[in-house]
């Protein structure tokens, strides 16, 4: 059902939306809709449009309603203390991924959605919920994803085994500037998890950890005239924005959560107004998650100030 010119880091564009219309090894049931509280990058809107609801080869993809009232960061951080699963989707998105469906085995597949200038930017990887600080890369790019997705269907219908393999060798491999970055973005996830949700010597330890790295500050949201026009380019917000809440004075962390309320990413905006209510001065946070953030912030600033003195004496 692939031809054997196919490309794969042109097959996304030039032959999925046929091998999908045409093939066999996919129900042909209608598209079932999936909420990601993102503005999605073109590439993978693109693959989750073709593909719909069906399950291809090894991708399973998302599927759910909305969030609740209370808002997606609340949904989020409170279906994260009751499953594996849903733990391991709030660590990948505060490194700056895209959770975007899973395995059949039940891991996630991950779109990394990082700086344009980024050599692993739009590399796509597999995260265990078991072991949620270390992804592992698998393709390169959303369209080698989807030949590769093609491939396995195409093998499970009785496609030639030689054929399959043989075209499999196109796959281009992340290499090591692609793992070193996803890496380091877990690993800082990992810390900034600590922050909104383990016991106070966690917070404490996450907080020295963070102290002593550079902050880089989220980007600032696109006009919205502007964003209905052009692809995604922007990184996602949402663990910068969670890192400056915790290691920023105030009047500073203000300065950057209050901007990000008009963030296209609906987590990002739900995020920011949680953030900027544990941020009040003149009076109590209304919520109890805006009191307990408030109260790690408190515990995390103390913990850096001291390893900030430490650090210069």
């Amino acid at each position: 059902m692939i031809r054997a010119t196919a490309a794969p880091d042109r097959f996304l564009t030039r032959g999925y939306a046929r091998f999908i219309s045409r093939s066999q090894a996919v129900s042909p049931r209608a598209p079932a809709r999936a909420s990601f509280e993102l503005e999605l990058p073109r590439d993978l809107g693109q693959l989750l449009l073709l593909t719909g609801g069906r399950t291809l080869g090894d991708f399973v993809p998302k599927r759910g309603a909305r969030s609740p009232a209370g808002g997606a960061f609340t949904a989020l951080l409170t279906a994260a203390r009751r499953t594996a699963l849903a733990h391991a989707r709030l660590v990948a998105l505060l490194a700056g991924t895209v959770p975007f469906g899973a395995t059949r085995g039940g891991e996630l597949w991950l779109y990394v959605l990082g700086e344009p200038t980024s050599p692993a930017r739009g590399v796509i990887a597999t995260l265990d919920p078991a072991v949620p600080s270390t992804p592992r890369l698998a393709f390169r790019d959303a369209s080698s994803f989807a030949f590769a997705c093609a491939l396995d269907a195409s093998a499970a219908a009785g496609e030639d085994a030689s054929r399959v393999t043989e075209l499999r060798t196109r796959l281009a491999i992340p290499g090591v500037a692609e793992q070193e970055g996803v890496r380091a973005s877990f690993e800082r996830a990992m810390a900034l998890l600590d922050l909104l949700g383990a016991g106070d010597a966690s917070v404490r330890r996450a907080a020295k950890k963070l102290a002593l790295r550079p902050f880089e500050p989220p980007h600032p949201p696109r006009a919205r005239a502007k964003e209905l026009k052009q692809a995604r380019t922007t990184p996602l917000a949402f663990g910068a924005l969670v890192e400056a809440f915790f290691r920023k004075e105030t009047e500073e962390a203000l300065a950057i959560v209050v901007p990000q309320r008009a963030s296209g990413d609906r987590l990002v905006r739900d995020a920011a107004v949680v953030l900027e209510d544990a941020l009040a001065t003149t009076k109590a946070p209304r919520t109890a998650l805006g009191r307990d953030l408030a109260r790690r912030r408190k515990l995390a600033l103390r913990a850096a100030r001291a390893e900030s003195k430490d650090g210069a004496s």
